[in-house]
């Protein structure tokens, strides 16, 4: 068993998944008659290795699935004379990533992690501190290289003259060593310009990429200043900030699109405007029910959920048609909105004209108004303090037997640790997994630290044998083989 995440003697260690393009779709030219049986490969027939998987089922009959496997990975689909099957390099080369998160665990040194990063085929990015005072982030896992114009969003022909041409070199992956900015921050956002990943938005970057709400908070720190209690406020904060919309973990707009939108209204249009953009201008950015009634205590909560799918449909429906209707999560589509806000002085200009001449600030201003006009019907009244939207939450399926209670909704990961690197007794650390460490139900450790989760508390983490002492209530010693 392999600790993904967590700490040593000198240093600790975190993991994000990460997003490059390390997959291809294959169509595979095959032999109607075997469906699939033998594809066709540089001029021959190959012969797919397949084999019947029996999935048993509860209190159902169990389920039989046949599945082959060619050059190319799983066949996942097949008509007439053509299978599709998808290539993984992770997926190729697994045992390499298993190895090296056991390798990993053992690492004394900088120098030892780092030589046993290059055996991961999954991709990953890793952040890494030691007691020595360096931080360091690899982006880890083997990308194809690809032929000169590939296009990786259509199936690639599977006969053989559309193969990967080895793999980048390790020198060529993402890596840095204690930049100067003092700070590393990753939540699964692509680790440099130009880096081609998988699919765009959530796992990509941009100005409303959810990592911006970390960066923002570390940027804003004054150097050789921060300590543990103010990275589990930096975690909390980043948690309880609104999503558009509140429970889409992948798009964190509020800090940048809604100060743009402000900047564009005119107040003069109606006479509710004045106090509304003064109630907006004022707000955290947060989502946050202190006194626990069910609802958000700020209605500019209310006021930005409704807001921000108004204006995002008002500019872009009408190229975009289905992507961008009714409340979407879109994280292009916020980029979009901000550099379309921004005019000629963003950083990449729009090209197309998506309001169809109509002034930025009247578009902005006329869904204001009519934002303001479909709450008032909504909740029966024209008085901002009765527009509080109900608090969302967390709904934890159980994969077995057992349940979980639900939890406030907060924009964060199951596991969240922090670590302080000091020397001996300085050496500490605080943790919580949601909702507890076991997956027994009849287990005393199964939901313990649900309660600690949902109210952004830690519990002390045992770093050393001494630490242990008295904390031990079963030991189980697995045999050797």
């Amino acid at each position: 068993m392999a600790v993904e995440i967590g700490a040593g003697a000198h240093d600790a260690w975190s993991v994000t998944s990460g997003g490059t393009d390390n997959s291809d779709w294959y169509a595979d030219a095959i032999d109607p008659a075997g469906h699939p049986g033998r594809y066709l490969f540089d001029g021959r027939w190959r012969r797919y290795a397949c084999r019947t998987e029996t999935i048993a089922v509860y209190r159902q009959r169990a389920q039989n699935h046949r599945v082959c496997q060619g050059r190319h990975g799983p066949v996942y689909a097949a008509s007439g004379d053509t299978a599709l099957a998808l290539r993984d390099a992770g997926a190729e080369a697994i045992d390499g990533t298993v190895a090296g998160f056991l390798a990993v665990d053992t690492a004394h040194s900088r120098a030892q992690f780092a030589a046993t990063l290059p055996q991961f085929a999954g991709s990953f990015n890793f952040l890494y501190a030691d007691q020595a005072g360096n931080i360091a982030y690899w982006q880890v896992g083997r990308v194809p290289v690809r032929a000169r114009g590939d296009d990786p969003f259509l199936p690639h022909p599977g006969t053989g003259g559309d193969e990967w041409r080895g793999f980048l070199p390790w020198r060529a992956m993402p890596h840095v060593l204690n930049p100067a900015r003092g700070w590393l921050a990753n939540w699964n956002n692509k680790p440099e310009a130009g880096w081609p990943n998988s699919a765009y938005g959530f796992i990509d970057w941009g100005p409303v990429q959810r990592v911006q709400a970390l960066t923002r908070q570390l940027a804003a720190l004054r150097p050789h200043s921060v300590t543990a209690a103010a990275l589990e406020r930096i975690n909390r904060i980043t948690g309880q900030t609104a999503e558009s919309p509140v429970g889409d973990e992948g798009n964190i707009a509020v800090h940048e699109l809604l100060p743009r939108l402000l900047s564009r209204v005119n107040s003069a249009a109606d006479p509710r405007l004045p106090a509304i953009v003064r109630l907006l201008s004022q707000w955290n950015g947060q989502r946050i029910d202190a006194n626990g009634d069910g609802s958000y205590d700020s209605p500019a909560v209310a006021i930005w959920q409704r807001w921000y799918p108004t204006f995002i449909n008002h500019a872009f429906a009408a190229e975009l048609g289905t992507v961008a209707r009714g409340t979407t999560d879109d994280t292009v589509l916020t980029d979009l909105a901000v550099r379309l806000l921004e005019g000629h002085a963003a950083a990449l200009p729009l090209h197309d004209n998506y309001l169809r001449g109509e002034r930025t600030g009247h578009a902005v201003t006329a869904t204001l108004i009519q934002t303001l006009s479909a709450l008032t019907t909504h909740y029966g009244t024209p008085s901002t303090g009765r527009w509080l939207l109900p608090d969302v939450y967390t709904y934890w399926g159980p994969l077995g037997l057992g349940t979980v209670s639900r939890t406030p909704w907060m924009n964060r990961g199951t596991y969240n640790q922090v670590i302080h690197l000091g020397r001996g007794s300085q050496l500490t650390g605080v943790n919580v997994v949601a909702p507890g460490e076991s997956g027994q139900v009849g287990s005393p450790y199964f939901a313990d630290q649900l309660r600690l989760y949902a109210t952004w508390r830690y519990k002390p983490m045992r770093l050393t044998l001494r630490d242990l002492r008295g904390h031990v209530s079963s030991d189980i010693v697995l045999p050797v083989p």
